[in-house]
């Protein structure tokens, strides 16, 4: 093994899963690739419940709303400044340890990136 795929999701696991990585990179003279997929969300039309339309196209109709588009374009989720400090702190703790790592920082579903890892 000479790659390790650590992806950050900023939970409450993911220094644990890190220092597990790290652990094994140092004992499989590996590399860390740590991999960040910011996600796209969606602006739904919110209804008369506070439901949007989004997903259920087939309610327009019947709704009495009218919908601006039914699919609305995916708008980037706003940086967060610490999240990203947090990723250079691992990168550089990471390389403290002489241990090769590469940061990937990628935006879009994260189902798409899976498959290019």
């Amino acid at each position: 093994m000479k790659r390790i795929l650590v992806p950050i999701d900023f939970s409450d696991v993911t220094p644990l899963v890190i220092k597990l990585a790290r652990e094994l990179a140092k004992a499989l003279d590996a590399e860390i690739h740590l991999v960040h997929v910011k996600e796209l969300s969606a602006a739904a039309t919110p209804g008369t419940l506070g439901y949007g339309l989004a997903g259920m196209p087939e309610l327009a109709p019947t709704s009495g709303l009218p919908v601006p588009g039914l699919n609305p374009t995916p708008q980037p989720i706003p940086e967060d400044k610490n999240q990203k400090l947090k990723l250079a702190q691992w990168q550089t703790e990471i390389a403290q340890d002489g241990i090769k790592s590469t940061l990937h920082q990628l935006t879009g579903e994260v189902e798409r990136w899976q498959r290019r890892f």
